[in-house]
């Protein structure tokens, strides 16, 4: 074999090899489009929602609390949810990747906040600390939210809490979500951190087509 086809191969062995690394690293792709699902099957057996389910556009998240790609999506969804207003029906189901340390651990407690009525609350801290989501760090939001920290610490490390992050990871996995954050507008698959211009186009295409 000559020593110029060798080193293409090589080259191209390098890419695929790097390609896979940080889609391992930062459990996300760039942002895509894909096929479409149910919106009714992507609302089966929800917990976390904002505005009105009447809303003539649905936003599901699939989301991990740990995924860079999820963290510079949070401020551009709170951004779209402002502007859109009762326009947006907004999702959150948890899918925490294997290879995010904290992202279960984080998930559970999301849903030990949510006991006590402050899910978003605790969705706000640990997606604007993701640098932060050790089991110390996590107290430290609890207790500042003004949790009930003995009630806290009992439902994150639950059964309950841990059944329903597994259970929006199986939905997701149902749906053929393997990447964070993928989201589905209207049932309309999209992979990735979608840029606020991206998410705003797509929701006034559908606005437009329901109105006509």
């Amino acid at each position: 074999m000559q020593k110029s086809t060798i080193v293409l191969i090589v080259i191209a062995v390098l890419i695929v090899f790097l390609g896979a690394a940080l889609l391992f690293i930062f459990g996300s792709t760039p942002p895509s489009g894909g096929d479409t699902v149910s919106v009714e099957q992507l609302l089966s057996g929800i917990h976390h929602t904002k505005g009105s389910s009447g809303a003539p556009v649905v936003i599901v998240e699939f989301g991990d609390f740990q995924c860079p790609s999820c963290g510079a999506a949070y401020p551009v969804v709170s951004r779209i949810l402002n502007d859109f207003g009762d326009k947006i029906y907004f999702v959150y189901r948890h899918f925490p990747l294997a290879q995010h340390e904290f992202a279960r651990s984080a998930a559970s407690a999301s849903e030990a906040a949510a006991v006590q009525g402050k899910f978003w609350e605790m969705y706000d801290q640990l997606y604007q600390h993701q640098d932060k989501l050790d089991e110390t760090s996590i107290r430290g939001y609890a207790t500042s939210l003004g949790l009930d920290m003995a009630k806290f610490e009992s439902d994150w490390k639950s059964q309950a809490a841990a059944d329903i992050v597994t259970a929006d990871a199986a939905a997701g996995a149902g749906f053929k979500v393997s990447a964070t954050p993928t989201f589905f507008i209207n049932g309309q698959r999209f992979v990735g951190a979608l840029s606020y211009d991206q998410f705003r186009a797509e929701i006034t295409k559908l606005l437009s087509a329901q109105s006509k």
